[in-house]
């Protein structure tokens, strides 16, 4: 088996019943799992963090 990494794109919201309705989730620190429990299930360094419009590209590492 070999790794491989790929870049996923990546949107955050959540819901604002103020204005009753989705709204961005600026600077949010994103880390991607597996839900494996024998082996290290991040995908990702979790160091990715969302932008002004909650948006990011996360590179993620896994076993072919």
């Amino acid at each position: 088996m070999s790794n491989v990494t790929t870049t996923i794109h990546v949107k955050v919201q959540t819901y604002d019943p103020v204005q009753d309705r989705m709204i961005p989730v600026p600077s949010a620190r994103l880390l991607v799992e597996d839900s494996g429990i024998l082996w290290d299930p991040n995908l990702s360094g979790g160091s990715d963090i969302t932008d002004a419009a909650g948006l990011a590209q996360v590179a993620i590492t896994y076993d072919d």
